[in-house]
């Protein structure tokens, strides 16, 4: 697919749009070979790059052929057995937030690709080909409004496509749905970047429920996601996810993150911050901190203190942790009513907690850590409570 803009000349455009419908039916010919999922994530594995490009005519090249080929694979779908759509949520991902991009013909293009998934799956999982589906017919409804360039109307599509692949996905599709959606929030193009954070909280307040197992791998993800860039957009959109995430899921979250490596990196900090403006969430962080630190042993005496020589005590591994989480969260302003309303509880743990740390050490392995950070010039994070 050349990377040229299309020329303007009438014989020329003529010829173009020729080429592209030639490249289409080669497209489409080659996928008759395997009309499989498997030969799907084929093609799309070399489609990919166009329809995520950073030049428009590109993209519009690229989902509208994209579009005609997922059409082609559904009217030539034959199911014989029910199958898994294993890439669904793969391929969902990949055009869901090109619903919102700067190009309007992209937008309607990436609507048509994602109502074609849709029933396709429906394909497999044993509904005719004429079936329709009145959740997934919403999307061509929306095509017209999609023109429309408002930030708003672009922003209210968003929300109900969000609406209506939650409710067509299956449940093992969810995952990697959200996983591939996390790598949009870094996508050159604003509109699909913001289009990927609408979708992805949307997705979580509908079906987060679910996804008890595995949140933390998504913590594992958006925490590398938050490593790879910078951008103050993506910090606060993976920050909301964390958020919605913890509403649901609050004790594994707790779990997870405290399961973190310290000294606490600035990507960390700001997941644990993200727990500290809803008063009543925060309350609820707070007390499972506090649980944690009064639970678990401060610290652990090494075998020559017991046999008489000098004594060393060095810190536990939870409790120090804990004790981290609860200075980020409470160096947020918004904890304030919920510090309050605990304020009694956590006077007193934190007292015994600082009277248990007079002359205890550093694991040796978190010491080695705080000396490399000092060494790399970057600015020290104070284990001590």
């Amino acid at each position: 697919m050349p990377s040229a803009s299309p020329p303007s000349f009438p014989l020329c455009q003529t010829l173009w749009r020729d080429t592209l419908g030639a490249l289409e039916g080669l497209l489409k010919g080659v996928l008759q070979r395997d009309l499989t999922p498997r030969g799907l994530q084929a093609m799309f594995e070399h489609l990919g790059p166009w329809i995520k490009s950073t030049k428009e005519h590109e993209r519009e090249r690229a989902v509208e052929v994209a579009a005609g080929v997922l059409e082609f694979y559904r009217e030539k779908l034959n199911v014989s057995t029910v199958v898994p759509f294993y890439n669904l949520g793969l391929l969902v991902a990949l055009f869901s937030p090109r619903c919102t991009d700067s190009l309007a013909v992209v937008r309607q293009h990436a609507v048509d690709c994602v109502y074609a998934l849709l029933y396709i799956q429906l394909c497999y999982e044993g509904f005719a080909r004429d079936h329709r589906d009145e959740s997934v017919e919403k999307l061509k409804a929306m095509k017209p409004g999609l023109r429309d360039p408002d930030v708003n109307t672009l922003f209210q599509a968003c929300c109900s496509i969000a609406k209506v692949i939650a409710k067509r996905l299956p449940p093992d599709q969810l995952l990697s749905l959200l996983l591939t959606m996390l790598e949009g929030l870094a996508d050159p193009d604003r509109n699909c970047s913001r289009a990927a954070t609408v979708m992805i909280n949307s997705l979580l307040k509908e079906r987060g429920a679910v996804l008890l197992e595995k949140v933390p791998e998504i913590l594992a993800v958006v925490h590398a996601k938050l490593q790879e860039v910078d951008q103050e957009h993506v910090w606060k959109a993976a920050q909301q996810a964390v958020y919605i995430l913890a509403s649901q899921h609050r004790v594994v979250v707790v779990s997870s993150l405290l399961n973190s490596p310290l000294p606490l990196d600035s990507c960390t900090c700001a997941l644990w911050r993200a727990l500290a403006p809803d008063p009543t969430l925060a309350s609820q962080v707070l007390e499972l901190l506090l649980e944690k630190i009064n639970r678990d042993v401060p610290y652990k005496e090494n075998k020559s203190f017991l046999r008489g020589s000098t004594s060393e005590r060095v810190a536990t591994f939870l409790p120090l942790s804990a004790t981290c989480a609860l200075h980020e969260l409470m160096s947020v302003p918004e904890s304030g009513p919920a510090v309050v309303g605990l304020y009694a509880e956590l006077f007193v743990t934190l007292l015994l907690r600082v009277s248990c740390t007079v002359g205890v050490q550093l694991p040796k392995g978190l010491l080695s850590k705080e000396r490399k950070t000092l060494g790399r010039g970057q600015p020290p994070r104070t284990l001590d409570p």
